[in-house]
Formats: C-alpha cells, structure tokens, sequence
C-alpha cells in the first residue's frame, strides 16, 4: 500500500473525529454529563493522535503525487504547511484535555467553563482540519474546483 493511497485513506479522521468530539461535547452539555464530557476529552486525544499519523503519511505521499498527471502540485505547498499549523493546534488541544482529564478526574466535576471552553476549541481545530481537508482535495480534485475531469464529446 503506498503511502499516498494511506493518507487518503486515513485522511477522513481529524475532520470526522473532531466533528464526532464536538457533537459528544454537546450531548453532555445537553446531559449534564461529566461522563459524556470527558469521553469527548477522550475523543479530542485519540484525534489527535491520529492526526499526527495523517500528517507523516501525507509527507510521504507528496513525493508520489507530484509526478502524476492531473495533480494540481500549485496546492500542495499549502495544503502541508496549514497542515502543520492544524497538527500543532489539534496536538495543543490534545494535550489540554490529557492535563484537564488528569486535573478532573473522579470525583472531582468537570467544570461548565472547561467544557465550553474545549467545545470552542474542539471546533475551531474541526474547521482546521476542514480547510485542511478542502486544500487536500484541491490537489487532485477537479470537481472542486469546478472543473469535470470528464470532457463533453459533440454528437
């Protein structure tokens, strides 16, 4: 398996993950649950632990991609380099909820602010990971861009 077709295999889950972190956040603050809350803790670690292997499989895959035909190479650059300010932040916020997990744990509560403060950030790294995700997919898809990859033959 090369490592271009591993990163966009693996490339789904900092947007899908964090997305799932923020809608768990959510459902405990609708529960009043510190369980919820601190599973979505969990969520935001386990993300951005698999972050950090999207963000190796896709330096690898860059050397792969460049000689194909219809990749546009012009979005690369800055498809790796948000990724990397993306991977910091989603590691940072990673970290926080290890250290707030630790600080919180049973039986003290979780508190209200800490938890919206993890929801705000849970969703600003999700729209990171997004625009991470659009620059990605400006590499190699022209539907995007508003391009057919298929040409209209006259008949």
């Amino acid at each position: 398996m090369s490592s271009a077709y591993l990163h966009i295999l693996l490339n789904h889950i900092p947007v899908i993950g964090t997305a799932i972190a923020a809608f768990v956040m959510f459902y405990g603050f609708f529960k009043r649950s510190d369980e919820i809350k601190k599973l979505a803790l969990i969520v935001t670690i386990l993300v951005a632990a698999a972050s950090v292997v999207v963000y190796l499989t896709g330096d690898k895959a860059k050397g792969s991609v460049v000689s194909i035909e219809g990749v546009n190479s012009d979005f690369i650059d800055p498809h790796e380099e948000f990724a990397e300010v993306a991977i910091i932040v989603s590691n940072v916020v990673g970290l926080l909820a290890l250290v707030t997990l630790f600080v919180f744990r049973k039986p003290k509560h979780l508190p209200m602010w800490a938890a919206a403060l993890f929801f705000a950030l849970i969703l600003a790294v999700n729209g990171m990971m997004a625009w991470t995700a659009h620059l990605g997919g400006m590499i190699n898809h022209t539907e995007i861009m508003g391009v057919s990859p298929l040409k209209k033959t006259d008949k």
